[in-house]
């Protein structure tokens, strides 16, 4: 029935079961009330494939780190140029927005430079002994906005990258990084108008049209093209061919010849 309490002198002695090795005690009036242990659940990183809007979210959050770690650095005067990645630059897109390689010709537009070559236009500045720049996050985040376009989300994607090109204007290499590939993600969706404009602040951002880098220059002479604006095509064109050598990088050279062609020859036909 239970546990015999017999009372024997001045103690009291039970006998009953006792708890096994790792059981609890039975509870007993008066006891005090257990407390309830919650164990925390284990949350798995949201990625692009299994979980899209919060991979999508928790980029956004880190941008608006990002934000401000920079301010903070402008307030405290401690911002330092540590290392410029080389990151992916823009799709190789002809100007009608499709995708494809620099050396893909089209006898009726213009084609943008060669990711491979766009990326010996970014310069590098090393210092070993300040902190780990925010650059190479920043272009983590363009990257991953390229795959995020490529996996359906568009709106997406422009979004990130309009929110790294608010908080980069700091860091000019990253800002023209992601106006590129804005500019090409804009082409690709027939607006040449937006994407004319995305690049032209590029270009203020390396420093104005003379200071441009070719692959930049390329871009826009393929969005002006595209807007039938082959004059403007041409002299943008014509300017990055003179900024490169005549060895200098094959590929985006042949690529530079080919948009200057189609912008004459179209602009002798209207």
């Amino acid at each position: 029935a239970g546990p015999i309490r017999v009372r024997l002198g001045l103690f009291a002695v039970n006998f009953g079961e006792r708890p096994k090795p790792g059981e609890k005690p039975p509870r007993r009036e008066g006891d005090p009330p257990e407390r309830s242990v919650r164990t925390k659940e284990y949350q798995p990183v949201p990625t692009l494939d299994t979980d899209p809007g919060g991979f999508i979210a928790l980029l956004h959050e880190r941008l608006d780190e990002i934000r401000m770690e920079l301010l903070y650095r402008q307030r405290t005067g401690g911002a330092d140029d540590s290392e410029t990645p080389q990151p992916q630059q823009q799709q190789s897109t002809d100007g009608d927005g499709n995708e494809g390689d620099a050396d893909h010709t089209n006898s009726d537009q213009g084609t943008p430079a060669k990711a491979d070559d766009a990326k010996d236009d970014q310069t590098a500045a090393k210092d070993d002994d300040g902190p780990r720049d925010v650059v190479d996050d920043l272009a983590a985040v363009v990257a991953h906005s390229m795959a995020i376009e490529a996996a359906g989300y568009g709106d997406d994607a422009a979004a990130l990258l309009a929110h790294v090109v608010r908080i980069s204007a700091t860091e000019p290499l990253v800002c023209s990084l992601a106006l590129n590939n804005l500019a090409c993600l804009e082409t690709r969706r027939r607006r040449p108008r937006i994407a004319v404009h995305h690049l032209e602040r590029a270009c203020d951002c390396e420093g104005g049209m003379a200071a441009a880098a070719p692959s930049t220059l390329l871009n826009l002479a393929a969005a002006y093209t595209s807007l039938s604006h082959f004059v403007e095509a041409a002299a943008v064109a014509h300017h990055a061919l003179r900024q490169l050598g005549p060895e200098d990088r094959p590929a985006i050279r042949a690529t530079a010849h080919h948009n200057l062609a189609v912008a004459l020859e179209a602009s002798h036909e209207y």
